[in-house]
């Protein structure tokens, strides 16, 4: 196992591809990040719906608690 690190460590990688992979790999975490809050925005609406459905099938209708 150590023979492969040992490998890997000679290949030289240019700087400028250093950076770029780095701001890729940034770029990517941040499309996650926005993402995430993309589906809690989509999601609120069909909560809202839901919500609106049960609160007025329980006031026109003769339920009592």
């Amino acid at each position: 196992m150590s023979n492969i690190k040992q490998e890997l460590e000679k290949i030289k990688i240019p700087k400028e591809l250093h950076k770029r992979t780095k701001l890729c790999v940034e770029n990517a975490k941040l499309e996650q990040r926005s993402n995430k809050k993309g589906k809690l925005y989509k999601r609120f609406p069909i909560a809202a719906a839901v919500s609106f459905i049960v609160v007025s099938t329980l006031t026109f209708t003769p339920v009592f608690i």
